[in-house]
């Protein structure tokens, strides 16, 4: 999640660098094509879902093809989000020079093994069973990020995959949005997360400086606490601080609250930080989407955002029909708008996503 803020550590205004929010998935894989294919030094991508589809294709070869240019090409995939994908889809990224890495190989994850053939008999097998389905189907890599030569970055919730294009999909394509800018400090801040993510699955023990390739290493500079997080927590760095900042922001607000989020389920804590806002004379919007790719995940946001109601929060259901007949659209938009900021990302607001997800 990003938050909106003004203070950029370069000689330049941050609005003599452009910025910009995407709603057509069209739009954002003709713009990542475009920033991939200009691609000078580097290209770091991690993504959710990579599908070996039609538009999954077409930013593969555009990567295949700087990779066999000389640009170093680093790829971080969720090998549960993309399960679909082929496994050759991979390996041809991989022989044009490519890195490329699968976060938390469902089977291929050591304390399963252990689990099932190590300890089936003991006491703590159960113990151990269940924290590998906590480990490995619950704490994933939901991050979407591009960066390309430290000079643009996107992040939000588009994946890669047809679903999201007209072009492919048409009228029934989902509705979501992506962050694009060529803020130096942002581009920085989404180059870490990327180092983050690379240091889980490719050398958990092993200092950036070792990881980066030389080319990368000479153009990058990471924030500066990143490293200390790593050695704070380097199992799971700075994994509160997407909930604090909400409820900061939450608590902030004095005059509106909008929510868009596809899988809407507050916990405790925030259920009654909007209900206090709301009481309090803000206005709380929800947005949630009729159609949606978890029919129980909907139904249960229904019942929470009916609970909301009764407290002065007002809730709207998002259909995305232009003219009768036509189908609705599955909202998987992640924005979030605290009075004048705003945030958006590629988390949910619900707890996997705000404590457990990357």
């Amino acid at each position: 999640m990003l938050l909106s803020g003004n203070a950029q550590p370069s000689s330049k205004p941050a609005e003599s660098f452009h910025e910009e929010l995407l709603t057509e998935g069209d739009i954002f894989y003709d713009r990542a094509l475009q920033a991939i294919r200009s691609a000078r030094r580097y290209i770091l991508l991690d993504m959710y879902i990579f599908q070996g589809d039609s538009i999954g294709r077409i930013i593969q070869q555009a990567l295949i093809e700087r990779a066999r240019a000389g640009v170093y090409v680093r790829v971080v995939y969720d090998h549960f989000g993309s399960l679909e994908t082929p496994n050759r889809f991979w390996n041809e990224l991989r022989a044009a020079g490519a890195s490329v890495f699968a976060y938390k190989p469902i089977f291929k994850f050591a304390p399963f093994r252990r689990a099932v053939i190590r300890r089936l008999k003991s006491p703590g097998w159960l113990q151990t069973f269940l924290r590998w389905v906590r480990l490995v189907f619950i704490r994933r890599d939901h991050r979407k990020i591009l960066v390309v030569d430290g000079r643009v970055a996107f992040t939000g919730g588009f994946n890669i995959m047809r679903e999201c294009s007209r072009r492919e999909y048409g009228e029934a394509r989902w509705l979501d949005t992506m962050y694009v800018t060529e803020i130096p400090m942002l581009c920085r801040a989404l180059e870490g997360l990327f180092w983050d993510t690379w240091r889980r699955v490719h050398a958990p023990h092993v200092e950036y400086g070792e990881l980066a390739h030389k080319r990368v290493r000479e153009a990058i500079v990471l924030p500066a606490n990143l490293k200390k997080k790593w050695e704070r927590r380097p199992d799971i760095p700075g994994r509160m601080s997407i909930p604090r900042a909400v409820k900061k922001s939450i608590r902030r607000s004095t005059d509106r609250i909008y929510l868009m989020y596809p899988y809407f389920i507050p916990y405790g804590g925030l259920m009654r930080l909007l209900r206090d806002r709301a009481r309090a004379g803000v206005q709380v919007s929800v947005f949630l989407s009729l159609r949606t790719d978890h029919r129980s995940l909907n139904l249960i946001a229904y019942y929470i955002a009916y609970r909301l109601s009764k407290d002065g929060v007002r809730v709207h259901l998002y259909h995305g029909r232009r003219v009768r007949g036509a189908p609705n659209r599955f909202a998987h938009a992640k924005l979030a708008l605290f009075d004048r900021t705003v945030a958006v990302g590629s988390s949910n607001f619900d707890h996997r996503s705000l404590a457990l997800n990357l």
